[in-house]
């Protein structure tokens, strides 16, 4: 069994002293320490199979920039052109 990547997702966050606006559950109070909050975007389905490749073992968690996975035939691939372009 191989691994592959399923979907991508855009993270936004935001910084709050009172969770309330997003836990409606926790009471409506200013915190004594800020949080982050993230929220999903949509699921980015790529457009064809993108395989882990052979650098990444398990779960392992790399980065890669976002057209590189689109157009790579693997993360392993997507991940070697992001590290090259920025070195």
């Amino acid at each position: 069994m191989y691994e592959e990547l399923t979907d991508i997702f855009s993270i936004k966050y935001m910084v709050t002293d009172n969770l309330y606006p997003f836990v409606p559950e926790i009471p409506d109070e200013e915190l004594s320490e800020t949080h982050f909050v993230y929220e999903l975007g949509l699921a980015i389905i790529p457009p064809k199979d993108i395989r882990t490749g052979d650098k990444i073992m398990m779960s392992n968690r790399v980065w890669a920039q976002f057209d590189t996975l689109l157009t790579s035939d693997t993360i392993t691939d997507a991940m070697e052109i992001s590290k090259a372009r920025n070195t």
